[in-house]
């Protein structure tokens, strides 16, 4: 395979004229050259982008997120085939991470949009195939990427050829998934390919050989949440930070309720747990063992927790040296490319050679580098917190522990560790004052490593005492008791003196450099600069001749062994901070927390569970409410009255259950969660202006992308019982079908934003669908009380209301003399229908509406004719009118579902095994007894049809011979 040609002349990375470059010989046919012709880079609104001619990165005015805060900067390549299957890969330009993923998507991406506002991506790499097509519209439609850069590239580049040996090159650490289904994932390879072409060519960067941490993300144990769920569930903002979009910080919501990490790299991870949580029983259970295992040993959590607060960015600090040789590369290859190409070989003759690596002087004429001192200190720090954790952890019982303990004990570390201690001063640690960290660094390297370096600090210090000497004469010469010598970054060494004790009209002629301050006033003298740029002149020796002595440990570090091991680390570190943090919320919390039950197909059962985020909010009433949803009762329909907490109800259960997948305890006396592969919901939202839609059309658009996530309907169980049976007669009997998957749908009052005819007819398709789909539990509120009428023909169904209290107070009537109704809002959650209907113009009496317009709309409503779908009752006798076949098949599921009930609570109720047995006798007797009454009742059928068919035979014979005679 060709590989690409790289132009001596060199442009701004990222430029238009780069990406023109790069996509200049798209129509030649093996994908080989570094340039594409006719590059279109494309902004939000689809307007072609100007050239940039500097080397930073231009933003395009992308909204500033809680993404933008953790420093993640992702540039995605995607790609699609004509059967909507999506490849994705992610590099962090700010990390040493690629992702790849690879899933099936639908017709409007839904999936694709959701993980790139989970990335909050720079920049979106696209082929010039899908120019205009749906993929690019997907994108551009949605509104949390409107502002993000779109680039395209030549469909040539989108090799999984050139992916999987970039992956082969790169990765420190095999990926499991890659090489077992390597093949199956070619659009993700091809995306990789296409990703690391643009990063190497556009953004002019080289990638030291397995410098990278490259993994592929499967979807299937991932809880799927919707954009939708994230807004409306408020999981990372609330409607009070930009409409809630994902990566707006709020201090109402799950994020921030959770969130006591204390490294930077576990407020990563905590973050894309909440955003994408594991459905992965096996890994959600060793995430509990391990917080329980944490909360009953003290000891244990206050060292983790005090040497992780000491635990510095190590990401951070690993991409800046990454930055660093990056540069080295790209410096020794513009050399290569000038000797190659330089018109006169006596010139060449003539040219410096290669100076090499870093320890070798390169860097003579460079400034003091701070950054790179501040970042090895960095690593020292991360290195010395590895044995009090290991000390920590030395007795742990749980498996995920011991695999994180396993992982701080590798050789690569301690011996990265040791070597730093030879080379470092033990005493010297990052400082975040800039004056600091440059004293720190130029003594960061032992004394007695560099006979040089020894000497020049010994300079440096003899300059630093004569200004200090210089500064006690100038203070007696001129009577200033008050004068400082301080020293600053970009000034140096200065003299400093507050306002109040010096005018500026009485500065003595020998000060110079004059800088007039409203609170300081700062100068120098002739004597003191000299001194001070002989300390300038020791401190450039000093940091020359410590980048010599870090040359080979830098070296050290970039070894394959120490980067596996770093990464590892990282990696480990982010996951025991997360937990860490769960340990932390599980205390903190107001109310009861407890360890959840996850089950593969159990039910979601909670009992007396609160809001995670309503119980720290300062004046919010909260009230626990229980809830149990199964196959039995697959659907709740839950009514109240305005305010009296319903959304409030289904948000809980949401929130409790994304709080079990990602192993954090949950706020309830006791929880028992089915493990979800998907939350769908449908929230109350306003009209959106840039979309043009309106609020009923965003209902119905929510609706259809619910039916779209769940799995068939009732109309369809006939015809994919049939598929199945053809497929497992040509299976083995050994091999069973994989079950379905199961929803969580959270629906909040569909159908209230058109006619009510209309809206109610909706509202009941959707939820008797819903009741039919397999493996879907569905929280259904809703005003239109005639809906509970679904439960008397679906015994699945279940009708729960808010329970309101009303109260007629006169003390606060008006001047007519009439009550005025007072209506106390309890939030608890109580079987049955609501039975009050009428509670609409209280509600508006309660927001201020004037009395007479309230007395109008009474009357009004009066005049107008009984609707007949404003109880379940009056539905139920009006509409649904069932046949015999169909009042038995009825009467069976409502006795099947009794059964059911009945050994769930002897299973619930009965701890002792007797009194469970005795229950199960007389349920078995009852349906024996059953059995035989029915028996009974169908032989003394068959007898009287016997009877009655014998007389019939007879008479009918009877009246044969009387016709025969009479004819006779």
């Amino acid at each position: 395979m060709n590989t690409p040609s790289i132009s001596t002349k060199r442009v701004a990375p990222g430029s238009a004229a780069t990406v023109a470059r790069f996509n200049s010989s798209r129509s030649r046919p093996p994908p080989s050259a570094a340039v594409l012709r006719n590059a279109s880079t494309r902004t939000g609104t689809g307007r072609t982008a100007t050239a940039r001619t500097s080397t930073a990165r231009t933003t395009t005015g992308r909204p500033r997120t809680a993404t933008a805060r953790c420093e993640d900067a992702y540039v995605v390549a995607v790609i699609d085939n004509p059967v909507r299957e999506v490849g994705l890969c992610a590099y962090d330009l700010n990390g040493f991470v690629v992702e790849l993923r690879q899933f099936a998507d639908s017709n409007t991406y839904v999936t694709l949009i959701k993980v790139l506002c989970v990335m909050a991506p720079v920049e979106i790499l696209l082929s010039t195939s899908s120019m205009g097509g749906m993929l690019e519209q997907a994108i551009q439609n949605s509104p949390h990427l409107l502002h993000v850069k779109r680039t395209f590239i030549g469909r040539p580049f989108f090799n999984e050829t050139y992916g999987a040996l970039a992956v082969d090159k790169l990765s420190n650490q095999p990926c499991p998934h890659l090489t077992r289904l390597g093949s199956a994932l070619y659009l993700s390879l091809a995306s990789c390919g296409a990703l690391i072409r643009y990063i190497e060519h556009v953004e002019d960067r080289i990638f030291p050989p397995s410098s990278l941490r490259v993994y592929f993300k499967p979807n299937d144990d991932t809880l799927f949440l919707d954009l939708s769920a994230l807004e409306g569930l408020e999981v990372v903002g609330n409607a009070r930070s930009a409409n809630g979009l994902p990566g707006m910080h709020s201090t109402a919501c799950l994020l921030r309720e959770i969130d006591f990490t204390r490294t930077r790299a576990g407020k990563r991870f905590l973050r894309r747990a909440v955003l994408e949580p594991c459905s992965d029983l096996k890994t959600i259970t060793m995430r509990q063992d391990v917080v329980e295992e944490l909360c009953n040993a003290e000891p244990v959590y206050f060292s983790l927790d005090s040497a992780l607060r000491r635990f510095p960015d190590l990401e951070k600090a690993m991409a800046i040296l990454m930055g660093r040789e990056n540069a080295r590369l790209r410096e020794i290859r513009d050399q290569a490319d000038q000797k190659t190409h330089s018109s006169s070989p006596h010139e060449s003759e003539q040219e410096q050679p290669n100076p090499g690596p870093i320890d070798s002087g390169s860097h003579l004429a460079a400034p003091p580098s701070i950054v790179l001192m501040k970042t090895v200190l960095n690593i020292k720090a991360a290195l010395e917190t590895i044995p009090e954790m290991l000390q920590a952890m030395e007795n742990a019982t749980s498996p995920l522990l011991r695999a994180v303990a396993q992982s701080l004990r590798d050789p690569a570390l301690s011996n990265l560790r040791e070597y730093i201690s030879d080379v470092i001063d033990p005493d010297m640690f990052p400082n975040k004052n800039p004056e600091r960290m440059r004293m720190n660094g130029a003594y960061a390297v032992k004394h007695g490593r560099n006979g040089y370096l020894d000497i020049h600090r010994k300079a440096m210090g003899e300059r630093i005492e004569d200004m200090h000497i210089l500064m006690e004469d100038t203070r007696k010469k001129h009577n200033l008791k008050k004068l400082e010598l301080s020293l600053h970054l970009k000034r140096g060494y200065h003299f400093s003196i507050a306002s109040k004790f010096l005018d500026v009209k009485d500065f003595p002629e020998e000060f110079n450099r004059i800088d007039e301050g409203r609170k300081v006033h700062r100068f120098s003298s002739e004597q003191l600069e000299r001194l001070n740029v002989r300390y300038q002149e020791s401190l450039k020796e000093i940091w020359r001749l410590s980048e010599l002595e870090l040359g080979d440990l830098l070296g050290r570090i970039f070894q394959t062994d120490v980067l596996r091991a770093v990464h590892r680390l990282c990696d480990s570190i982010a996951i025991l901070d997360c937990l860490l943090s769960f340990v932390t919320y599980a205390p903190m919390s107001p109310c009861t927390t407890v360890r959840p039950k996850l089950t593969e197909d159990g039910p979601i059962e909670l009992k007396k569970a609160f809001h995670p985020t309503a119980v720290n909010i300062p004046g919010q009433k909260t009230v626990p409410n229980d809830v149990f949803l199964d196959e039995t009762s697959a659907l709740l329909i839950i009514s109240g009255r305005n305010q009296a907490g319903k959304s409030f109800f289904i948000k809980t259960v949401g929130l409790i259950a994304i709080m079990a997948h990602t192993g954090c305890w949950v706020p309830a006396e006791s929880a028992s969660i089915r493990v979800l592969k998907r939350v769908a919901t449908r929230f109350v939202t306003g009209d959106d202006i840039s979309q043009c839609q309106s609020n009923f059309s965003k209902e119905m658009q929510d609706v259809a992308s619910i039916f779209n996530s769940v799995h068939c309907s009732s109309r369809d169980v006939e015809r994919a019982l049939k598929q199945e049976e053809r497929a497992s007669s040509l299976q083995s009997d050994s091999e069973e079908c994989a079950p379905y998957p199961s929803t969580l749908v959270l629906i909040d009052e569909v159908g209230r934003s058109t006619s009510t005819l209309d809206g109610f007819s909706i509202a009941y398709a959707v939820a008797e669908e819903l009741a039919a789909r397999p493996n879907t539990l569905t929280l259904f509120t809703t005003h239109f009380i005639g809906l509970g009428a679904l439960a008397q023909v679906n015994p699945m169904v279940r009708n729960f209301h808010l329970i309101s209290q009303s109260r007629s107070s006169r003390q606060e009537s008006d001047s007519s003399g009439d009550a005025v109704c007072d209506v106390i809002h309890t939030f608890k959650v109580s079987s049955g229908v609501l039975p009050d209907t009428s509670y609409g113009t209280e509600t508006a009496r309660m927001a201020g509406i004037p009395e007479d317009v309230l007395k109008d709309a009474e009357e009004i409503k009066r005049l107008l004719p009984h609707r007949r779908i404003e109880t379940p009752h009056s539905f139920f006798e009006n509409f649904l009118v069932l046949d015999k076949e169909d009042k038995d098949m009825l009467r069976k599921a409502n006795y099947t579902v009794a059964i059911a009930n009945r050994l769930r609570e002897i299973t619930r109720s009965s701890a002792d095994e007797q009194e469970s047995h005795r229950l199960l006798v007389e349920l078995q007797q009852e349906l024996q007894e059953r059995s035989r009454k029915k028996k009974e009742a169908k032989k003394r059928k068959h007898k009287s049809s016997g009877r009655t068919q014998s007389l019939e035979i007879a008479e009918a014979a009877s009246q044969h011979e009387d016709t025969g005679e009479t004819t006779q």
